[in-house]
């Protein structure tokens, strides 16, 4: 196990501004989520830390965000706030399970409910929940038990789509890692665009939509590595960093059509002109931009790897568009591995074990304590025809000598199938161990696969990084693998 949290946790207080404080609809959304999903409250005034993900149950290494997000804002008297992205598309219900089989390791696909292929999980419905119930009592502990509590709990209250299901089983599943119930609050990403904030923001881009895109793709360009395409620009119209989200309908992208000086008409791919039953939500660095800015107002917020990238070009962008800065951003993340009694080797491994089962079959008589008292005519029959064969210049006698050695090497096989044996087991097992190992050195198995006490101790190594000029925190940091 291993973590990553940079900066480290005790220089986070540094690093947050005197005086921010969350917009007044954000505070009132997420309380409004608290009512009726059961999550957490923000009280007036209170600070925000926020982190976030797509609404499925997803690896360590990003609960691992949402723990120090915990233990930091716990310390420091903030609130950690929980994004699910609900207006993406992604499998919500799909999980990878290993299962272990004559020695091999195999993924299992489970789908635990059935949900609308290609639609956002926010634009979506409900699953049911006892359907979701009966796949999850088919799996093996520990996931088996924590997934039954986490949808027991979303059974309890009045879930409107399929995210803010999975959003309230997430927290139920993080309870116990991030200080308990009530601890973590939650937002959805849907619930920015409502946000009068947000929507002057979208308002604010449409009327300066070439100078806003000009920059966003100048940034991307200077950060290649961090995977985001450049928006689409011609003479007519502009891509705007938006998605066209409606219940049902796959997203669309959104462009403003400058060709008609007069105003500004945002359609989609085809053309056509979006209308006010479209949810214009944000792309990913719109996204980060409006939680890092005044528009939700947090102090502090936490990526993962990937994020800890792109996020540079949003800042990049942020500040030569709209003139600012954002609010502080940090980076979590975690490796993190399953246990399996199964071979896991690698290609040196298999490469010893291809030559040993060549070489042993020929060669019973140089294996150490093998050969007994009733070998031992063979054995130096076999001594003398190798130390002569190069004496005998005859091709007949030497192809004699060739056969009768491979003779005597098939009786001593005969004699000794075990060793033989063990030789194509180890062979086997050696094949077998190559393609376990890239099954079990994944790191992304879900967080639900792992025990109560694996994730405890996860929490564990990030409070051993969270105390202030604190050397013997540094150490413990240093000693179990915290780098930050």
């Amino acid at each position: 196990m291993r973590i990553m949290i940079e900066p480290g946790l005790c220089a986070w207080g540094e690093m947050v501004g005197e005086g921010v404080v969350a917009d007044d609809d954000v505070v009132g959304c997420i309380n409004a989520n608290a009512e009726r999903l059961g999550t957490g409250r923000v009280n007036e005034g209170e600070g925000i830390v926020a982190t976030g993900h797509q609404a499925w149950f997803w690896h360590a290494g990003i609960l691992v965000k949402d723990i120090a997000g915990a233990v930091w804002a716990e310390k420091h008297g903030k609130k950690l706030v929980h994004l699910v992205v609900d207006h993406d598309v992604n499998e919500a219900l799909r999980l990878q399970v290993p299962v272990e089989k004559d020695g091999r390791l195999y993924v299992q696909t489970v789908r635990l409910g059935r949900e609308q292929v290609g639609i956002a999980t926010g634009f979506q419905g409900c699953v049911e929940v006892d359907e979701v119930l009966k796949k999850v009592d088919e799996l093996n502990e520990p996931a088996r038990g924590a997934l039954r509590d986490a949808w027991e709990q979303v059974k309890k209250v009045e879930c409107k789509t399929l995210a803010e299901q999975v959003g309230v089983a997430q927290v139920k599943l993080m309870e116990a890692y991030t200080g308990g119930a009530g601890r973590i609050a939650l937002i959805f990403s849907s619930d920015l665009t409502k946000l009068r904030s947000y929507q002057r923001l979208v308002d604010v881009m449409m009327g300066d939509a070439e100078r806003c895109v000009q920059i966003y793709n100048e940034e991307v360009r200077k950060r290649a590595e961090a995977g985001v395409g450049e928006l689409v620009v011609t003479r007519e119209v502009v891509e705007l960093p938006l998605w066209a989200v409606k219940d049902g309908q796959r997203r669309r992208r959104v462009f403003a059509d400058i060709g008609d000086s007069r105003t500004t008409l945002l359609v989609d791919e085809a053309g056509n002109v979006l209308g006010g039953d479209w949810t214009l939500a944000p792309k990913a660095l719109l996204l980060t931009a409006a939680m890092r800015s005044d528009v939700v107002g947090c102090e502090l917020f936490i990526h993962g790897t990937g994020g800890g990238v792109y996020d540079k070009i949003t800042e990049c962008w942020w500040k030569r568009w709209r003139g600012c800065e954002l609010c502080p951003m940090v980076v979590a993340t975690a490796d993190m591995y399953l246990d399996f009694d199964v071979p896991n080797c690698g290609l040196d491994e298999l490469q010893a074990a291809v030559w040993w089962a060549h070489h042993v079959v020929h060669n019973v008589d140089r294996v150490d304590g093998v050969v007994n008292d009733g070998d031992g005519m063979l054995v130096e029959e076999k001594i003398s025809l190798l130390g002569h064969m190069n004496d005998d210049r005859d091709r007949r006698r030497r192809r004699a000598a060739f056969r009768r050695i491979h003779e005597i090497n098939d009786s001593l096989v005969d004699r000794h199938h075990d060793l033989v044996e063990a030789a194509e087991k180890r062979l086997a097992d050696a094949k077998a161990g190559v393609k376990n190992r890239e099954l079990a050195k994944r790191r992304d198995w879900s967080f639900v696969l792992y025990s109560k006490g694996d994730l405890m101790k996860l929490r564990e190594m990030v409070e051993g990084g969270c105390s202030k000029n604190d050397r013997l925190a540094a150490e413990k940091c240093k000693d179990e693998n915290v780098v930050g």
